[in-house]
């Protein structure tokens, strides 16, 4: 690892979903990352095994089932959303319904 400071780090990250019928479906746990500044990361994986999810939890977007994100060692749940989005920017695959934009926005 780099000596420098992470621009993203988890410690013992558990991703996954929690729904009313069935519970947390816990997908992947003991995610320990580090991302630095300059750094290109690739994550690859084949389809449904959580790489979205890990994705969306590291964002802020979906709460964690268990340990830390930290964003410029700052834990991710203390800051505002408009301090995460000044950060982090990110593009999902996910299709949005398309009444909610304007064709400037999209």
């Amino acid at each position: 690892m780099s000596t420098q400071t992470p621009i993203l780090k988890s410690d013992e990250l558990a991703i996954g979903y929690t729904d009313r019928k069935s519970g947390t479906k816990q997908i992947a746990e003991g995610l320990n990352l580090e991302l630095h500044r300059g750094r290109f990361v690739c994550l690859l994986g084949p389809n449904g095994t959580g790489k979205s999810t890990l994705i969306r939890t590291l964002a802020g977007l979906q709460e964690k089932l268990a340990g830390n994100v930290y964003l410029n060692g700052e834990a991710l749940e203390t800051l505002s959303p408009r301090n995460r989005a000044r950060t982090i920017s990110l593009v999902l695959t996910d299709l949005m319904p398309m009444g909610i934009f304007s064709v400037y926005s999209l």
